[in-house]
C-alpha cells in the first residue's frame, strides 16, 4: 500500500496498526460529501480525541509576589501581550482578583473572544482558568505555577485546549507551544521591565 491512496475520491491515510480511515478533508468547494469519519488527533464533533497537556517553564528575575501581582492583573494584558487585543473583568472576588473575564485573542493560530473564570489560591503561588464560553473552543484549562529560584521565580504555564473545529492534534500542539511561549516570554519582559 501507498502512502496516500485514493478509494472512490476519497482520500485516505494510513494509521497505527496498519488501518486506514476516511479523511475529513476540505477542498475549495468545501468537506468532501464522502469524508465522514474525523481523523484520529483532530477535534471536532464525532472525535474521540483525549486533550492534552501543554507545559513550559521560564525563569523570572522576580520574586513570586511581584510575578503574580502582573499575572493577576489582567486589564492591563492588552499593553504587554500582544495576541489579546481587550480584556474586561466581568466579576472580581473579594480580594479583588478576577473571577469572570472576557479577552479578545487575535493570535495568528487562533482568533476568538473567550470568557474564562478563575481560581486564585490563596497561597498565592498559582492561578487557575478554564474556559466559560467561547465559539472555537470545546474547553480550555490553564495554570500558572510560581516556586521560587534563587533570587527569582520559575514560572510554568500549562495549557490544555481542545478546539471544536477539526484540527489535526500536531497542529493542535503547535498553537499550544505558541501561545505558551508567547505568554511567557511577554510576562517576563513585562515583569523584569517594572
Amino acid at each position: 500500500m501507498t502512502r496516500f491512496e485514493l478509494s472512490q475520491g476519497v482520500p485516505f491515510l494510513p494509521w497505527a496498526g496498519g488501518t486506514t480511515h476516511k479523511v475529513a478533508g476540505f477542498l475549495a468547494d468545501g468537506p468532501h460529501p464522502l469524508a465522514t469519519k474525523a481523523l484520529p488527533g483532530c477535534g471536532g464533533e464525532g472525535s474521540d480525541q483525549v486533550a492534552e497537556k501543554t507545559a513550559q517553564t521560564i525563569y523570572i528575575d522576580a520574586d513570586p509576589s511581584t510575578v503574580m501581582d502582573v499575572i493577576a492583573d489582567l486589564g492591563s494584558y492588552p499593553e504587554w501581550i500582544t495576541e489579546y487585543k481587550e480584556v474586561e473583568v466581568l466579576e472580581a472576588d473579594a480580594d479583588g482578583y478576577p473571577k469572570v473575564a472576557r479577552l479578545v485573542l487575535d493570535a495568528t493560530v487562533l482568533k476568538d473572544t473567550l470568557v474564562l473564570s478563575y481560581e486564585w489560591p490563596k497561597d498565592g503561588k498559582s492561578v487557575r482558568w478554564s474556559l466559560v464560553s467561547s465559539s472555537l473552543l470545546r474547553s480550555l484549562d490553564g495554570v500558572y505555577r510560581l516556586a521560587p529560584k534563587g533570587s527569582g521565580t520559575g514560572v510554568t504555564y500549562e495549557l490544555t485546549l481542545d478546539i471544536a473545529i477539526p484540527m489535526i492534534g500536531l497542529l493542535k500542539r503547535k498553537a499550544e507551544r505558541r501561545l505558551i511561549d508567547s505568554a511567557l516570554k511577554d510576562l517576563k519582559k513585562r515583569v523584569e521591565a517594572e
